[in-house]
């Protein structure tokens, strides 16, 4: 057994375990005086091992580690995996998972449930004009009803549009929020989602809604993020990306009603802020 070296705090060991199992690195823990110590099986890995420790320990925090463990708890054995589904389906899950999420997330859901139900699930015609777009492009420079420049991202039409929204809205934005920040996720609502209303408005008018033109602009932040800062941890599966890319473009082909051109506005956008983000961040790190 060759040592590596040890870390005091016994959460950051094993975020650190985590992380070098990602790398193919297979390490054993043992609690030591100086706290975990880490050893090999062999010396192969030994100097890659040092370097990621010694990296490890300047910014414990950073989201690539976070990211490993995520996707070390996903390739578990059975009965560790049995332990997590049954305190996924206890009594107070829900409310731990409610309480987990993070402040914009939460708004962004209770704002659309809200409208959902004051629109009679976007049936309503008396209730909806409030959270319409503009009617006229003249009518976008009253500073008045400056809400309805993100007002329609917020009407759902019927309960599958609603919640397959809210459930992507949830999935994606927890990401954004809990890896980067809410100030992060809210400039993604707002840009992407007046972006998308606009868009919209120029090609079909101002009676549409949703959530969706800002949810494939979280993706495309994600996606785009993650290829220009690598480094960060931020990894979805390729396949989640293409299935996005194949729900937008069969939209274009008139199969479903969809606000498309909302959706690839938003998503346009979303890229385009990965991109800038990924870019200020990393120049941020070197001058840290």
């Amino acid at each position: 057994m060759v040592k590596i070296g040890s870390i005091e705090d016994h959460r950051y060991a094993q975020a650190f375990a985590d992380y070098l199992q990602t790398l193919g690195i297979a390490v054993e823990q043992q609690v030591g005086q100086e706290g975990v110590e880490f050893f090999l099986a062999s010396d192969e890995h030994l100097q890659r091992a040092q370097q990621e420790l010694l990296q490890f320990i300047e910014a414990p925090n950073s989201p690539r580690y976070r990211q490993a463990s995520w996707e070390i708890s996903g390739d578990a054995d059975s009965s560790s995996n049995a332990k997590r589904l049954a305190g996924l389906y206890s009594s107070n899950s829900f409310q731990r998972a409610f309480a987990a999420t993070g402040l914009v997330n939460k708004v962004v859901i209770g704002l659309c449930t809200l409208v959902f139900f004051m629109t009679a699930q976007g049936e309503s015609f008396a209730g909806r004009p409030p959270f319409f777009f503009f009617s006229s492009t003249t009518q976008m420079t009253d500073l008045t009803q400056v809400w309805r420049w993100m007002a329609p991202a917020f009407v759902h039409f019927g309960w599958i549009h609603f919640l397959f929204n809210m459930s992507a809205w949830w999935i994606f934005g927890t990401i954004v929020e809990r890896m980067h920040s809410s100030a992060r996720l809210l400039w993604l609502l707002v840009l992407c989602g007046i972006t998308a209303n606009t868009a919209q408005f120029f090609w079909s008018g101002y009676n549409f809604g949703g959530l969706s033109g800002v949810v494939y602009g979280v993706v495309g932040y994600l996606w785009f993020y993650g290829r220009f800062h690598p480094d960060s941890g931020i990894r979805l599966p390729t396949g989640l990306y293409v299935f996005m890319i194949i729900t937008l473009a069969l939209g274009f082909t008139n199969l479903f009603p969809f606000a498309n051109q909302a959706h690839l506005a938003g998503f346009v956008m979303g890229c385009v802020l990965g991109v800038w983000f990924a870019v200020r961040d990393k120049a941020q790190e070197r001058q840290s």
